[in-house]
């Protein structure tokens, strides 16, 4: 999934290349222009990926408009269903350049186990021939850069590389399933409960308790997977690479396993984990040394289990919401389920066998709250809440969060934007559509 930095090069410094294709426009009221949408879009997927950007011209200076809200998720999505198979879900983006030039762009997924195939012919031109795509073909990216179908055996060779090393996890998760008898997957649930209640409970140990008083959130997941787990002496290094990806995209400074060196995190046990055999890596993020101003704690294990707990930063007097327990920022919100899906997708990309993510949300403390930033977008929005908790869980492929992080995103903020009345607001395209806004806090 491209970064809004990756995106931004792409505006910035265009370049064509086997991975973007420019365009300057698209009409998608005329067939052609889809026919020729779709053969891009399928030649891109079979590359492994790529980028359709608009507002081009061949020479690569900007056209004369460069973007085009008419080109939807929905839109796109039709022309994909009609022409391709298997079908794919593409991401629009809208992107502006440093002179604040707006472009949109397309974003193309890797093509699964199965390569795409042009199911239709393009429309016809005045002697009867297709035009713009073939039934039948499949289309890769050639030097030029063109999107042309494969003639060649050798032209099969990445293609089908690309198909093995996608349906691999797949296979050698149902051969373990196979070999154990029975299906793991279903034990996920309930032993990253356990797991999420433990690290709750030491978290309200720790805090003084006149601090419990205004709640708090904690953010948790288990991934699916029937490998081996990751060493004890990388686990380090593989969460601050998650963070990393987490943080290119909410830009919160350090991402959200935070890792302080002058106070590292370090492998523990707990007496109601596993009987006490379950190694875990832990680290108390803390504004003094002593452990009653403990502000957040996390624990990640090397084998795949993973939970933060944070209070309500919108308490805080640098928050200027007034009165403790009384806002929900949606841009709070959104920022702490985007910080976990990203670092999840990234950290179950470590296991070879994964196939899946289990998440738990969990809200304590959101009676009363509405919605409410600094910024004050919010003031007519929504309602108070009458819940004091919720939590969302939900089990999600990789795959799709590999396609993208935007609807898991939706879907795990559900419970709590709903109680505040801004569960329609809260939708996978706005959070799309929130990435480009969002800048390095002070």
């Amino acid at each position: 999934m491209a970064t809004p930095d990756d995106l931004t090069d792409l505006v910035d410094s265009p370049s064509e290349t086997l991975a973007v294709e420019y365009k300057a426009s698209l009409d998608l009221s005329d067939g052609l222009s889809k026919a020729k949408f779709a053969r891009h879009a399928a030649a891109l997927a079979n590359y492994g990926g790529g980028y359709l950007v608009f507002g081009f011209n061949d020479d690569m200076t900007s056209a004369d408009r460069t973007e085009f809200p008419t080109i939807e998720r929905d839109a796109v999505a039709g022309i994909v269903k009609s022409y391709l198979d298997p079908a794919f879900q593409c991401e629009v983006r809208t992107v502006s350049t440093r002179h604040g030039v707006r472009h949109t762009i397309v974003v193309v997924p890797s093509h699964g186990a199965v390569p795409i195939c042009a199911k239709r012919d393009g429309p016809q031109d005045e002697k009867g021939r297709p035009q713009g795509i073939l039934a039948g073909k499949y289309y890769i990216r050639k030097p030029g850069p063109a999107s042309e179908p494969i003639v060649a055996p050798h032209e099969w060779t990445p293609l089908l590389r690309r198909c093995v090393l996608a349906d691999r996890a797949a296979i050698l998760a149902a051969i373990s399933v196979a070999l154990q008898g029975g299906d793991s997957e279903d034990a996920i649930e309930p032993r990253l409960r356990g797991w999420h209640e433990a690290l709750a409970k030491r978290y309200r140990e720790l805090l003084l308790p006149a601090a419990l008083v205004n709640g708090y959130a904690e953010f948790s997941f288990g991934i699916h997977h029937h490998g081996t787990a990751i060493e004890h002496r990388e686990l380090m290094r593989v969460v601050e690479q998650c963070n990393a990806k987490a943080d290119a995209i909410t830009k919160l400074h350090w991402g959200p396993f935070a890792v302080f060196h002058h106070d590292p995190p370090r492998f523990r046990t707990a007496a109601d984990l596993d009987d006490g055999e379950l190694e875990f890596l832990e680290a108390i993020v803390s504004e003094s040394r002593s452990n009653t101003n403990v502000r957040e704690m996390w624990r990640v294990s090397c084998g795949g289990l993973a939970s933060l707990v944070k209070p309500w930063w919108e308490d805080d007097p640098r928050f200027d919401s007034g009165t403790p327990k009384t806002a929900l920022s949606p841009i709070y919100l959104a920022k702490d389920i985007v910080n976990c899906v990203i670092f999840a997708r990234a950290f179950a990309n470590c296991f070879d066998t994964a196939t899946a993510v289990t998440f738990r949300c969990e809200w304590i403390g959101l009676e009363g709250r509405r919605p409410f930033d600094r910024f004050g977008r919010w003031f007519s929005s929504g309602h108070a809440s009458a819940d004091d908790r919720k939590v969302s869980s939900s089990a999600i492929t990789l795959a799709d969060l590999n396609g993208s992080w935007e609807k898991a995103s939706a879907s795990l903020a559900g419970p709590a934007a709903r109680a505040v009345g801004l569960d329609h607001v809260l939708t996978a395209e706005w959070f799309a559509n929130q990435v480009a806004n969002w800048k390095v806090q002070p």
